[in-house]
C-alpha cells in the first residue's frame, strides 16, 4: 500500500481541526518570521510539498505572497486546500516534480521527507534541487532522532519510515546535490525544559563527543543553492541555541550569590538548603 492509498486525513485530523484553522495560520506566520524562512521578494516563486490543509500557503498570501502553489498527495487534504482557492498538484511528489519544468524561489518541505520511503528519500531531494531557482532555498523539517522523546514522535505516525539525526540529514542532502545548508531547533527551548534534559545533553557530549545538541523534537534545515546566501541567512537570523551559555552564567551567579546569602544565615540545616537551591 503506497500513501496515494491511504486516507491521511484520519490522522491529520487528530490535530488539525476546522476550529483551529486562524490559530495554525498564525502560527505560520510567527514561524517563518521568527526563522527568516520567509520568501524575499512578494513576487517570489513558492511551492509547498505536502500542503495538508493549505495553512502555510494561506498564511503566505495573507501577507501578499501570491506567487505561491503546493503539492498533497491525500485527496481528502487537497479538498480542503482546493475549497481555499489554492493551486494544489493532488498526486505524488516525484511524479508532480518530473511532470513540470518550473523553477521556484522557495519550496517549503515540512514534515514529509519522513514520509517517504527511504529508497525515495534522496530521489525526492533531488528533484527538488532540479527545480531551485539559482537563488532558491529549500526549508523542511524532520523528526529529530536525538530529542529525548524522538521514538514517539518516530512512532506517532504510521506514515513515518524514519527520523534523523544532523548527521543523517546531512547525508541525504548532500546525496541530492544540496550542499548549502544549516540546521536548526524547531524553537526556542525554556530553561526548564533544557534542564529536564541536560543529562541527555552530557551523554551525548561525553559518548559521541556532541557539543550543544539540537534536542527539540523536529529539526529544521534550511539549503541553499548559492553558498553566499546560506552565509547571509546565517550572519542575518538569529541562533536559538544561544541559551546555554546564558545558563552557565546565570547558574554561575545564582550559585555564588546563594552562598553569600547562606553566610549570613545562622542556622545550618537552612544553610545546607539555600546552597542547594
Amino acid at each position: 500500500m503506497n500513501n496515494e492509498q491511504l486516507d491521511y486525513s484520519l490522522h491529520y485530523n487528530n490535530w488539525h481541526s476546522k476550529e483551529e484553522k486562524q490559530k495554525e495560520i498564525n502560527y505560520f506566520k510567527h514561524l517563518l518570521k521568527d526563522h527568516n524562512f520567509l520568501p524575499d521578494n512578494k513576487d517570489d516563486k513558492v511551492l509547498e510539498i505536502g500542503t495538508g490543509m493549505g495553512r502555510l500557503l494561506i498564511s503566505l498570501k495573507d501577507q501578499g505572497y501570491d506567487n505561491v502553489k503546493g503539492c498533497e498527495i491525500d485527496k481528502g487534504l487537497a479538498k480542503h486546500c482546493f475549497k481555499e482557492g489554492l493551486d494544489i498538484y493532488n498526486g505524488d511528489i516525484i511524479e508532480y516534480l518530473k511532470k513540470i519544468k518550473e523553477k521556484f524561489d522557495v519550496i517549503y518541505f515540512f514534515d514529509v521527507l519522513e514520509h517517504l520511503p527511504k529508497d525515495q528519500q534522496i530521489e525526492a531531494l533531488s528533484e527538488i534541487n532540479k527545480h531551485l531557482s539559482e537563488k532558491g532555498k529549500l526549508i523542511l523539517s524532520v523528526p529529530n532522532a536525538l530529542a529525548p522523546l524522538s521514538h514517539y514522535f518516530e512512532n506517532i505516525d504510521w506514515t513515518h519510515h524514519c527520523s534523523f539525526s544532523p548527521h543523517s540529514l546531512s547525508f541525504v542532502l548532500k546525496s541530492s546535490g544540496l550542499f548549502n545548508f544549516t540546521f536548526r531547533p524547531s524553537h526556542q527551548e525554556s530553561l526548564e525544559i533544557r534542564k529536564l534534559k541536560k543529562h541527555w545533553i552530557d551523554l551525548y557530549k561525553a559518548e559521541f563527543n556532541i557539543e550543544n545538541p539540537i534536542m527539540t523534537p523536529s529539526i529544521f534545515a534550511c539549503a541553499f543553492k548559492q553558498k553566499e546566501d546560506l552565509e547571509k541567512y546565517i550572519s542575518e537570523t538569529a541562533s536559538l541555541m544561544n541559551f546555554s551559555e546564558s545558563k552557565k552564567k546565570q547558574s554561575k551567579v545564582k550559585r555564588i550569590m546563594l552562598h553569600i546569602i547562606a553566610c549570613f544565615i545562622p542556622f545550618r540545616k537552612i544553610r545546607k538548603q539555600i546552597r542547594n537551591l
